[in-house]
C-alpha cells in the first residue's frame, strides 16, 4: 500500500488563499472563516495525485484531525472535489506534538504501507526528511509539489508498491 500522510493547513489552504477569503467575506460574498476553507487550486492538485495513483491512500496528519472526526474530514475534502474515500486513518497525537514522531507510530503498526510521502508546510518529520515533500504556505499545494509527490512515490500505479 501507498500512503501519503496529509498536513491541510499550508497545504489545502494557503495565506493567498486566507487573503483571498477574507476578501469575499469583507465584501458580503461568504460568510465562511478563511480558516475552514480549503482552496480550490491545491484540493485540484491533491486529486491529481489521487487520479495518476489510483492506489494512494491518505492518511490525515494535520491538527485538523484533533478538531474533526474522520467522516467530518472527509466530507470537508468531497466539499472540494476530492476522493475523499481514499482517507483510512488519521496519525496518533503525540505527547510533544512532533510529526515525525506521530507518522513513524502509524507506519510502524501498519506493515502493509510498502511506500509513502508527507505532505506538509512544516519540517518536523524526522526520520522522514526525505519522505517529505514541503509545500510553501504562501501558496498552498501547486502542480509542481503534486508531481514531486508522484515521483517519491514511485511514479503512477507502481507496481511495486501494490504487491
Amino acid at each position: 500500500m501507498r500512503v501519503i500522510f496529509l498536513d491541510i493547513d499550508g497545504c489545502l489552504n494557503s495565506v493567498s488563499s486566507f487573503i483571498y477569503n477574507n476578501r469575499l467575506r469583507l465584501l458580503g460574498l461568504s460568510d465562511t472563516f478563511s480558516h475552514e476553507t480549503l482552496c480550490p487550486i491545491a484540493c485540484s492538485n491533491l486529486q491529481y495525485i489521487l487520479e495518476e495513483c489510483t492506489d494512494v491512500q491518505l492518511v490525515i496528519s494535520s491538527t485538523w484531525r484533533k478538531y474533526n472526526t474522520i467522516d467530518e474530514l472527509k466530507e470537508k475534502l468531497a466539499a472540494c472535489n476530492v476522493c475523499s474515500d481514499r482517507i483510512i486513518g488519521v496519525t496518533p497525537i503525540d505527547m510533544d506534538r512532533y510529526r515525525g514522531t506521530e507518522i513513524k507510530e502509524y507506519v510502524d503498526g501498519h506493515p502493509e504501507i510498502k511506500a509513502f510521502v508527507i505532505l506538509d508546510d512544516d519540517s518536523d518529520m524526522k526520520p522522514y526528511l526525505d519522505m517529505l515533500v514541503k509545500v510553501d504556505s504562501r501558496n498552498g499545494l501547486t502542480f509542481t509539489d503534486s508531481e514531486k509527490v508522484i515521483e517519491k512515490l514511485g511514479g503512477p500505479n507502481e507496481k511495486e508498491a501494490q504487491d
